[in-house]
């Protein structure tokens, strides 16, 4: 996936329209509530993105992915 301020002109999902901001925040929502379930050798067990907006969607569970890498280092 590209750069976020690449594909969405801000790398602030605040900044976001709407619909995107909404498909960001539950992808991290997705990802935060699968990594606390299932275990990681399981892939996207969870990954749901709202059609259309795929892109935004994967960049919240990456993000949240990236997060919890960073606690967990």
């Amino acid at each position: 996936m590209g750069d976020l301020t690449t594909l969405f002109r801000s790398a602030d999902p605040e900044d976001w329209p709407e619909p995107e901001r909404a498909a960001f925040w539950k992808g991290h929502d997705d990802y935060r509530k699968q990594a606390s379930n299932t275990p990681l050798s399981i892939l996207r067990p969870s990954f749901d993105p709202p059609a259309g907006y795929e892109r935004a969607y994967e960049a919240g569970w990456d993000h949240a992915r990236a997060d919890e890498h960073r606690r967990n280092a």
